[in-house]
């Protein structure tokens, strides 16, 4: 889960914090986080890849009930803004967390590797995503832990499937030609 909805309130007014579920009052906007792909939560009947739940979970207890700020950067392929987003720290209100960074921190997404020019916010943003992703790696955390060497001598790596890899590999299962039906006959057969 690397995208969340948020209430839209134009900084004239006064600000409201971010609660699940909205209802009302003023516009949502769909929040693709820049720079961080998660796990894939179960949808279009496909099945949830493992630590789906776990980074969504992590998501609404970070987002809800928060103000969160967003530095934008442009709009995605499906409308959403793709943006850099903060919360505030607690009991420090002045220092703030980056929602993204913090996923890939916990081993709950990892740097985002979909398309040549991928947004991050800038190439020092970039370099501190991967710079943790590689820490949580190493330490095993979250969906990193299954490809934790088991055996201590390089036998017992099992090797994680990344976001991408999922969409892939599920795009790749629905293509004609895979056996599905298409237009009342298989993918296999011939004109």
């Amino acid at each position: 889960m690397n995208s969340f909805s948020s209430p839209h309130y134009p900084s004239l007014v006064p600000r409201q914090k971010l609660t699940k579920p909205h209802n009302g009052g003023g516009s949502q906007i769909s929040v693709r986080l820049a720079g961080v792909d998660a796990p894939e939560c179960a949808h279009f009947g496909r099945p949830a890849q493992p630590y789906a739940n776990e980074a969504l979970a992590f998501l609404e207890r970070l987002v809800a009930g928060r103000r969160v700020r967003a530095r934008l950067h442009r709009r995605d392929q499906y409308e959403r803004v793709v943006a850099t987003a903060y919360v505030r720290r607690w009991p420090l209100v002045f220092l703030r967390r980056d929602v993204g960074l913090e996923l890939i921190k916990r081993g709950l997404a990892v740097t985002y590797e979909g398309k040549t020019g991928a947004e991050f916010g800038g190439p020092a943003v970039e370099a501190r995503y991967r710079a943790a992703e590689a820490l949580a790696r190493k330490k095993g955390k979250g969906m990193w832990a299954s490809e934790v060497n088991k055996g201590g001598s390089g036998e017992g790596w099992e090797r994680l499937e990344t976001p991408m890899e999922y969409k892939k590999r599920m795009k790749a299962a629905d293509a004609p030609g895979e056996g599905h039906v298409v237009s009342g006959t298989t993918g296999d057969s011939k004109p």
